[in-house]
């Protein structure tokens, strides 16, 4: 919460103890990578108000999937949503692989490529974030002005429920939000981070099926955490458990 770049994400979790809801684990994290928190917690539902609550008294920029959920976080003062260019590119590359003819959807995941190819070169040359954030003005713009200018020449001419209507629809609704990112150089285009953070828990999830009950999840989450954060900091988790039970038990 003292950050001024946080990024979130949600996954289903069945909790046996609240079987007539859908439980969700979130997962928020500081979007700088130097000394970076990582917290998992545990909600009976997806309603956005457990975001808003979490993250009270945040203010900077909050990245996401564009998840309605988190529409009263972003309506705070000081708040602005940076939405994810990887899942604008997912829905378009579906189509991609579907369609034998190449058409829109092929031409926009070619741009957005070579928006990925930008970051790649800011990366690539360890630009600090005032080189980035001019790095994108003069190469990302343009690109994105492209984009823009395909998806509302074509937006009159797609059946609005087809795939390609849909992929369409997702990227101009949350075009300034898109968009977002080229405002500092220290946000990234994607929420791809958070993904990766939640992946092992989806991954585990597949093996250990379930919590039992909701205090049994939440002591997940808090081991989540703990040992994600230590990741994220090159910390080794097993020495770092290690160190803190041993310390809990010479205190007690």
């Amino acid at each position: 919460v003292a950050a001024d770049y946080v990024c979130s994400d949600e996954t289903t979790l069945n909790v046996l103890e609240n079987k007539d809801k859908k439980s969700y684990m979130w997962v928020h994290m500081s979007g700088l990578r130097e000394k970076r928190a990582v917290v998992f917690e545990y909600q009976s539902g997806r309603d956005g108000k457990h975001a808003t609550k979490f993250l009270e008294g945040f203010a900077g920029a909050h990245q996401c999937d564009a998840y309605s959920g988190y529409n009263k976080l972003h309506a705070n003062k000081g708040v602005f949503c940076v939405a994810c260019w990887a899942h604008a590119r997912r829905k378009f590359f579906e189509i991609t692989k579907i369609v034998k003819t190449p058409g829109l959807a092929t031409k926009i995941v070619k741009l957005i490529q070579k928006l990925y190819k930008v970051e790649r070169e800011a990366l690539d040359k360890e630009l600090k974030p005032s080189e980035i954030k001019t790095l994108r003005q003069e190469k990302s713009v343009p690109i994105l002005k492209n984009i823009k200018q395909l998806l509302d020449d074509y937006k009159e001419k797609v059946p609005p429920k087809s795939p390609l209507g849909k992929a369409m629809a997702y990227s101009l609704n949350n075009w300034e939000d898109l968009n977002a990112y080229l405002q500092d150089g220290r946000l990234r285009i994607d929420n791809n981070d958070t993904e990766r953070a939640i992946k092992p828990f989806a991954v585990g999830r597949k093996n250990w099926l379930f919590s039992t009950s909701t205090r049994g999840a939440s002591a997940s989450a808090t081991l989540y955490s703990l040992i994600s954060t230590c990741k994220a900091n090159n910390i080794n988790p097993c020495n770092y458990l290690r160190h803190i039970l041993t310390a809990i038990k010479s205190a007690s």
